[in-house]
């Protein structure tokens, strides 16, 4: 399992779940192991959900779910085994201080 991670800013106005200028995490859990293209997509797909600025920062090979400690990436993991790939956003904006 490929994992791409990175972060994006939101660009929608009005959404009652994220305010529009705010940064968050985002990482595609995929099977496909073929980078360039899963970055293509990936980017294609958030800029579609009113993400923008986006920025790739890590690429990863996860071989199963005892490497990974958080309960929703461990869920994601597992839906990209089902499904292909799994698309995570953090809830919470990135806060620089």
């Amino acid at each position: 399992m490929i994992v791409i991670s990175g972060f994006a800013e939101y660009a929608i106005e009005d959404d009652s779940k994220f305010t529009k200028g705010d940064r968050h995490s985002i990482g595609l859990f995929s099977k496909n192991k073929d980078c360039p293209k899963n970055r293509d997509a990936l980017k294609s797909f958030v800029n579609q959900l009113g993400w923008g600025s986006i920025m790739f920062t890590h690429i990863e090979e996860i071989k199963d779910t005892e490497t990974i400690t958080h309960d929703i990436l461990r869920q994601a993991f597992k839906r990209a085994s089902k499904n292909g790939q799994s698309f995570v956003v953090n809830d919470l904006p990135i806060r620089v201080h």
